[in-house]
């Protein structure tokens, strides 16, 4: 799928180089720790700004999707 997803944004937006990586790629780890600390020496971005924080008792997103598998939110989708 990554090679199919590359080879349409390089059609797409010709002159960029585009790198599609897997989640568990090494190479992406590298490259998101090296945004964030360009983020945080030259932009201005203060570290509790790079990702969402959530408030006490408060359920992030991503923690919801995780505990929910996406069966069950099927299921909770009425029939039209």
């Amino acid at each position: 799928m990554l090679p199919k997803l590359q080879a349409c944004l390089e059609h797409n937006f010709p002159g960029f180089t585009i790198h599609a990586l897997d989640h568990g790629d090494p190479e992406l780890t590298e490259s998101r720790e090296a945004c964030r600390a360009y983020a945080l020496k030259y932009r201005g971005v203060r570290q509790d700004e790079l990702q969402p924080h959530a408030a006490e008792g408060e359920e992030t997103l991503s923690h919801h999707a995780l505990a929910h598998p996406s069966s069950e939110a099927d299921d909770a989708v009425p029939n039209e």
